[in-house]
This record gives structure tokens, sequence and C-alpha cells, in this order.
């Protein structure tokens, strides 16, 4: 039992989620794909503690983002999203929310959907996506394009902040709410000096501004002007 997807060989499937249930139904869909199903239903204790039972050359993941309830785990699905990414581990993300910027690892979730839009197509969509990416392949929706970036305000919460952004290139009128991580943005005190100031802070940032849906853009690689 396989599936072969851009020369890639998926013999397993990792099932996350903290709800039996959930993991119970995704499961279902992974014996429909006729691949082998791993149902992670043990809590979590690391990131490391997880990938080491996972074959990064055979082995695939369906993750669902709200994560931390009931003692699962100690972090939310777009950690374990970014951690497959930067292992080349094919996954998607699923969820009964639809965070805007997933905690702002969004640059590295190639297909997050509702759980109610969930199924073998987005599975098998999400795969090659994620494969794509690993090989330098972006589609128009996720390539990432150096471009001007308007933040006109911003919140701390603890580590991260919540920004009002406009892209210009992306939409010049409407702004959207993403979440930050505070060590990504360049010298904050002057981004905070600049918005009290004039209402605004200008910097560059790679986004995907061939995303149809403000659910899809992602923010990285900040630079100040």
């Amino acid at each position: 039992m396989s599936l072969a997807i851009l020369n890639k060989e998926i013999r397993r499937i990792h099932v996350i989620d903290d709800d039996p249930e959930v993991r119970g139904a995704y499961l279902e869909h992974v014996k429909d794909m006729d691949v082998e199903g791993i149902d992670v239903s043990n809590s979590i204790v690391n990131i490391e503690s997880l990938f080491s039972t996972i074959d990064t050359e055979h082995d695939g993941i369906i993750c669902d983002y709200q994560l931390t309830g009931r003692k699962y785990s100690a972090c939310n699905g777009d950690v374990f999203g970014k951690a497959a990414y930067d292992r080349h581990i094919p996954f998607i993300l699923s969820s009964h929310f639809k965070p805007l910027s997933l905690g702002g690892q969004r640059r590295y979730i190639p297909k997050a959907v509702a759980a109610d839009d969930f199924g073998i197509d987005a599975v098998r969509e999400a795969f090659e996506l994620c494969l794509g990416e690993y090989q330098g392949s972006f589609s128009l929706r996720r390539r990432p394009i150096r471009t001007l970036v308007r933040i006109e305000g911003m919140k701390p919460y603890g580590a991260v902040y919540q920004l009002n952004v406009v892209v210009p290139n992306w939409n010049p009128t409407d702004g959207v709410q993403i979440l930050i991580d505070a060590s990504s943005l360049p010298d904050l005190s002057k981004l905070q000096a600049e918005i009290e100031a004039t209402g605004e802070a200008r910097l560059t940032a790679e986004v995907n501004t061939g995303a149809t849906d403000s659910n899809e853009l992602y923010f990285s690689e900040w630079k100040s002007l």
C-alpha cells in the first residue's frame, strides 16, 4: 500500500489530533487512499519525540491545528507543520477554526483546510504542494515575492505581535491582521516610533502576492527599507 506523488512514495500517514473521534475520521480517509494510517493517540512530549517515529522518506502527516487541549500537546499544529516543512515531510493542516496567519507560520504551511473541506483530494493536493516547494517549485498562489508592506498598527502579545498590515501589491485598500513572532521583525522600537509619529511604518517582506484569499497570505524575511 502506497501513494505516489512527484516521484515520492508515501507508505504511511500519521494522524495527529487530540480528539479520538476526529482521528478516526481522518484514518478512514487514509484507508480509502490505500495507505497505512498511524494513529498518534499518545500525548506528544515534544517535536523531537514525534519526529523520531516518522520516516522522512516515506511518511506523510495529517495534523489538526488546535492541539493544546486535553493535555495532548504543548503546542499547536502550526509548530508541527513548520517542523515537517523543515524536514521535507509532506503534510496537511486541518482546523475547525480559520486562523489567518496560523501563529505566524503560514509561510511553511502550503495548504490548510477547514475540517469541513477535508478529504482525499485535499490531502493529495497538500502533499503535492509540499513536495513541489521542497524541490523549489511554488504555485502562483504560494510563490514568495519581495514587496512593500505598510504596518498601520501593532500590539504585543508576549513574544508575538498582532500587526495591521496593508500590502499594496496585493490589495492597496484593505488591510489584514496577522500574528508575527517579534524576533522576525527588525528594530521594533523604530517601527513603534514610526507608527506613533506618522500612523504607519514601511518595510519589505516576502509575501505570496498571488494568493487569492487573505487566509493564504504569508509574510517572512522582513527587512527595513
